[in-house]
């Protein structure tokens, strides 16, 4: 998965190993940001980081990275993976 800072100054890339990456366009620097609990198939990049796979979706800092909240859909019937995501990149 990847999205772009609403600067366009930086990439985010989620990965196999449940490891999401920052990518700064400008100097090339690649950073390890989070560690998920699942594979982050979907990554929104706005005033916070949205992630989300395996019907849970976790929204963490975009500073320090830290989760804030996580919304656990595993219960719900009809309710499958998450696959894609977007959001307003202002909030």
């Amino acid at each position: 998965s990847l999205d772009m800072s609403k600067d366009s100054k930086f990439l985010l890339s989620g990965h196999f190993d449940n490891s999401i990456y920052k990518f700064n366009i400008e100097n090339s620097q690649l950073e390890k940001i989070i560690q998920s609990s699942t594979v982050p198939y979907c990554l929104g990049y706005g005033l916070d980081i949205m992630v989300a796979n395996n019907k849970k979706i976790s929204f963490y800092s975009s500073t320090d990275y830290t989760k804030k909240t996580e919304y656990d859909y595993s219960d719900e019937l009809g309710i499958k993976d998450f696959t894609c995501c977007k959001f307003n990149s202002t909030g």
